[in-house]
């Protein structure tokens, strides 16, 4: 939620919001969440979104001259997801770093697990800095 404030404000300069299929529904929650908190943001308008399944990412991206494709990496929240480039990086959003990751973390050690199984050389987190993917064998 703490990348999200401006999203309305960029939509209505033309920018897209792509929500993925496990996003439906999260700018919802989070306009009543920063209600609530009474933390100042334009609320994110359902109309102009883009819908977009995970089956269809690799081919939605093409058109945008990048190679790769969206996996769900659910564990920090439901509807977290990583972008996964052919080249080898991969940006996990706020997904914990693997490191902090406690072996009862079912799902976020699963979401771990795939991110591997594309083969990413390198991590890119909204938090902290650009790291190597360092193999994990669980």
């Amino acid at each position: 939620m703490d990348h999200a404030g401006l999203v309305q404000d960029l939509k209505d300069m033309g920018a897209a919001l792509i929500l993925m299929e496990n996003q439906v529904g999260a700018p919802a929650l989070l306009n009543d969440y920063m209600l609530h908190k009474r933390i100042n943001i334009t609320p994110i308008l359902d109309a102009g979104n883009a819908l977009l399944k995970f089956s269809e990412s690799r081919t939605y991206l093409a058109k945008l001259g990048l190679r790769g494709e969206i996996i769900p990496t659910p564990g920090h929240g439901a509807d977290h997801v990583t972008l996964i480039l052919d080249d080898g990086s991969a940006f996990t959003g706020d997904l914990s770093p693997r490191s902090l990751v406690m072996e009862e973390q079912t799902e976020m050690l699963e979401a771990w697990n795939q991110i591997h199984a594309h083969k990413v050389t390198r991590i890119y987190p909204s938090h902290g800095p650009q790291h190597q993917s360092l193999p994990y064998n669980g």
